[in-house]
């Protein structure tokens, strides 16, 4: 079997190098040709492939990657296991997919810093709530931010198997936690987010001293001062304290201003189906889960959602100690996705291309499209991303234990 062949897995791991070198070391796609053109001897077809719109996102030819997969069609890193060690990749990428036999591409995404970890240590029941006029049922628990959150009548939870001795004689229903937003964005995206609330405060309070400085002009065209009785001159002494209120707050010294703002706060909830533990992260923050899809290990059903469609950050979910950890994942940035990408990218299967779809699109394929990638999170997002020993070591072992055949690990400093 190709995937045993020490060969291929040399040529794998050299052509990642050389085709990341190609794409991050070189500045432009004249000098890629130039370069190639007088120290290879390049066949016609080769020179159209190079000479192509997309040839240089991608320099195959220049790697030997093209021809190879042009011989071995099947040789394109079927069955073979990539282990990306670096920010995390984003479930949600074009080209990560589908392989080129139509299997699922991204097979795990794994949180080896803790960045996204969620202490779910508090327990709680989960009351069925029957409601008398529609006689719709759905779940009721109070969060920890305070909301009462509400889930689907339809879910099936059970009580907790017991996992220690101290839970023997406790029963409980649902495990409760909570996450800021801020510890789980990338520093920039935390940035982005916080000029976006910033401005959506900014227009909220020009709003509103519009209306109060509308009413004081109301005041001022039905009353004089020295005609209106004392009531009415309290009334425009509380529409001026209004509008200085909301003049100040617009200054980033306010506790309440945006810059100050601890951002969007996540309950997170846990339960047990009877089969598996699975989790909702209430992204919404109005503690209403009944139309959401619950969530459980991404390497069970490679399921992920988004945050918002202001952060657009997409994220999965894994489960660990007896449910009592949560932990969120979602990438530190774009480079694990950068890297996954050159290395096993596949833009519409040939199996699957329909007529429309751009040929061109098969240009921008990695280096071995057929292979399956899983990503271990090593750049720590409390950190700016960098990475730790301690979350190297777990993705080492991890790798490991998911039978990786080839690891990536391009990040680190001197």
């Amino acid at each position: 079997m190709y995937r045993k062949n020490w060969f291929f897995h040399c040529w794998l791991v050299v052509s990642s190098v050389s085709v990341v070198q190609s794409v991050e070391g070189l500045s432009a796609h004249t000098a890629v040709t130039a370069r190639f053109r007088s120290s290879l001897k390049m066949s016609k077809d080769n020179m159209i492939a190079i000479s192509s719109k997309l040839g240089g996102i991608m320099p195959k030819t220049e790697s030997n990657a093209l021809s190879f997969v042009q011989r071995n069609p099947d040789y394109d890193g079927r069955g073979v296991t990539i282990g990306v060690l670096d920010t995390g990749i984003d479930p949600g990428a074009i080209g990560l997919g589908q392989t080129s036999t139509q299997k699922h591409k991204l097979i795990d995404i794994i949180d080896c810093t803790g960045s996204g970890d969620v202490d779910m240590s508090t327990i709680a029941n989960a009351t069925l709530i029957t409601d008398p006029d529609t006689n719709d049922t759905h779940w009721e628990v109070k969060g920890l931010s305070g909301k009462t959150l509400k889930l689907s009548g339809s879910l099936n939870i059970t009580d907790f198997p017991s996992s220690s001795e101290d839970d023997k004689n406790i029963t409980f229903n649902v495990r409760l936690g909570i996450k800021s937003a801020y510890e789980l964005y990338p520093r920039q995206l935390t940035s982005r987010v916080k000029r976006y609330r910033q401005q959506v405060f900014d227009e909220k309070q020009r709003e509103h001293a519009k209306l109060i400085r509308d009413q004081m002009h109301e005041w001022n065209s039905k009353y004089s001062a020295s005609s209106a009785t004392q009531a009415q001159v309290q009334e425009k002494k509380d529409l001026q304290a209004k509008l200085e209120i909301l003049e100040s707050s617009s200054s980033a010294s306010d506790e309440h201003h945006p810059s100050n703002d601890p951002g969007p706060v996540y309950d997170c909830i846990i339960f047990y189906d009877g089969n598996d533990y699975r989790a909702f992260v209430d992204t919404t923050e109005d503690g209403d889960l009944r139309e959401l899809q619950s969530m459980t290990d991404y390497d069970k059903e490679f399921q992920y959602g988004t945050f918002s469609s202001v952060d657009m950050l997409n994220y999965a979910i894994h489960i660990y100690d007896d449910s009592k950890v949560l932990s969120i994942v979602c990438d530190a940035g774009a480079h694990g996705s950068h890297v996954a990408g050159i290395a096993s990218a596949c833009h519409h299967p040939t199996s699957v291309r329909k007529e429309g779809d751009d040929e061109e699109d098969s240009d921008i394929n990695g280096v071995a499209p057929g292979a399956n990638v899983i990503s271990f999170k090593i750049g720590d997002t409390r950190l700016g991303s960098m990475e730790t020993g301690t979350a190297l070591t777990r993705a080492l072992i991890m790798a490991i234990a998911k039978k990786c055949d080839v690891i990536n690990l391009s990040y680190g400093e001197p």
